[in-house]
């Protein structure tokens, strides 16, 4: 991440794992001023199924016991949350090995946590994909061909009963980039016109105010 132990203890209290690159820069770009005012430190795993960051919870927590540690995933709900909070250490190793890339890295953030799982700070801003949460008329001035959230989604309901498509992959369709240099570009435009038109998206205020709140305290 770069931090030394001291620097981390001195300029943030909480270090939020987000799930890839599109994730930091949303966060970074537009929401650096929350983040800061929040003592928030973003950091990418860079892909939830390879989960290589999330040990790195436990050497914060051991060595740093005031850090807060905190997960943004997709895709779940609180009651998901909950249900994955609720389970002993065999449910989660079962879970972490066999369950959803989101799931599974929730599971693998508590194991990692040990006694201290409780304290961990779970949120989903509840999209497939970061780049849902902007809104339709800052897709639309960035990816021309995409038809709107309501008429793009019957698309993708129509698809998916005839095949596995995700979301990204369904968006490819529309201009999203398929690999990960020209997908970042498209990001950084979707950024500076959220930024230009006043548009950030509003969920990731709600993560925000979350992580802030705890995890006893999610809306």
């Amino acid at each position: 991440m770069g931090w030394g132990m001291g620097e981390l203890a001195t300029l943030f209290e909480t270090v939020l794992f987000v799930e890839g690159q599109a994730d930091e820069q949303i966060l970074n770009r537009l929401f650096a001023a929350e983040l800061r005012a929040a003592g928030i430190l973003v950091t990418p795993i860079h892909g939830l199924s390879k989960v290589r960051a999330i040990p790195f919870a436990r050497v914060l927590s051991e060595f740093l016991p005031a850090m807060r540690i905190a997960l943004m995933v997709d895709a779940l709900t609180d009651d998901e949350i909950s249900a994955l909070r609720a389970m002993d250490k065999d449910a989660l190793l079962k879970v972490s090995r066999s369950g959803t890339t989101e799931q599974a890295a929730v599971a693998l953030l508590l194991l990692a946590m040990g006694s201290g799982q409780d304290a961990a700070i779970i949120v989903s801003h509840g999209a497939e994909d970061a780049i849902e949460l902007f809104d339709d008329e800052v897709l639309l001035k960035v990816l021309p061909k995409y038809p709107g959230r309501e008429a793009s989604g019957s698309d993708l309901r129509q698809r998916r009963a005839t095949a596995t498509v995700t979301w990204k992959k369904h968006m490819q369709k529309y201009g999203l980039a398929d690999n990960p240099t020209e997908e970042a570009q498209v990001v950084e435009r979707l950024i500076e016109t959220a930024a230009s038109l006043g548009r950030k998206p509003e969920r990731i205020i709600d993560v925000i105010a979350q992580v802030v709140a705890g995890p006893e305290q999610r809306a």
